[in-house]
């Protein structure tokens, strides 16, 4: 994964770089935690930034 996202022609920077490699690859991992994952993973950091 790390390959794609040192890709500054794929993101427009290199992500390990700018210090963001850790945290794509930790929200990666949690989406892909089973069946609802993505969904949960969203809303868990969706409802910190908007609360409702």
């Amino acid at each position: 994964m790390l390959p794609l996202l040192t890709n500054a022609q794929i993101f427009g920077v290199d992500l390990e770089e700018a210090g963001l490699a850790d945290t794509v690859i930790r929200l990666f991992r949690e989406e892909l935690a089973g069946a609802g994952a993505v969904r949960e993973t969203l809303k868990k950091y969706a409802d910190g930034y908007y609360p409702g």
